[in-house]
């Protein structure tokens, strides 16, 4: 039977409406909406269901989520979003803008349900291999090349997991390479050069200044008192 050209409209029983083309016996233009703001305008084309009965499946076109504002732009394979960019929004709340290459996020933005974000390449929705940055809702980041989730080398701001150091500086080879590490309680800073320590008891920068303005409050305040005098 040919169908070149011809056009149907269907309403399903879950509310679903479909507006399509025939192009030829194998392929359909048209668009699809779903009463639960669901949306797809591209093409389809000819499978088989699992009783071995022909159907006609999405291929390629740009699906819309009206209710989050979600989309993608590109081919899909048994049903999944194969390639392609967009935006998609997941059930625990994490987001995920960029490209997809074989039906997995592999390039772009996550931005997790915890504040933290990450940009570069992506697997299981966690950072990968290659240059990417990585920033944390505490205002600590880690910006370079990442080797299975972790910063090989680059530059990073981060705390420690007991909080009692602050670290910022480069990391080579997944280790503390050269900065500063700040004992958040005594405010002492440990300056770290190829890889090891250099200890001293130089307080945080924002201490001196605090020192150096107090000293400079109270000569002032000397010098007019004599000038009074």
């Amino acid at each position: 039977m040919k169908y070149n050209n011809s056009r149907i409209k269907i309403y399903n029983k879950k509310g679903n409406y479909y507006d399509l083309k025939y192009i030829n016996d194998d392929k359909m233009n048209g668009m699809f909406f779903s009463k639960n703001g669901i949306q797809f305008k591209g093409s389809w084309i000819s499978s088989k269901d699992n009783n071995n009965r022909k159907i006609f499946v999405q291929r390629e076109g740009i699906w819309c989520w009206l209710y989050n504002g979600d989309w993608f732009k590109g081919t899909f394979e048994n049903n999944i979003l194969y390639n392609g960019s967009g935006k998609r929004t997941l059930k625990n709340g994490n987001i995920f803008y960029g490209q997809w290459k074989k039906g997995f996020p592999y390039l772009g933005l996550i931005k997790w349900n915890n504040g933290n974000w990450f940009e570069g390449l992506i697997k299981n929705y966690k950072p990968f291999n290659g240059k990417g940055k990585l920033f944390l809702d505490n205002g600590c980041y880690f910006q370079g090349k990442f080797k299975n989730g972790y910063l090989l080398e680059g530059i990073s701001k981060w705390l420690s997991i007991d909080k009692h150091f602050l670290f910022e500086g480069s990391v080579l080879n997944n280790k503390i390479w050269e900065g500063k590490k700040i004992n958040i309680k005594t405010q002492n800073i440990t300056t770290i050069k190829n890889g090891k320590e250099c200890k001293n008891s130089d307080k945080c920068l924002l201490d001196i200044l605090s020192i150096v303005a107090c000293q400079k409050r109270k000569f002032i305040n000397k010098k007019k008192i004599e000038n009074l005098s």
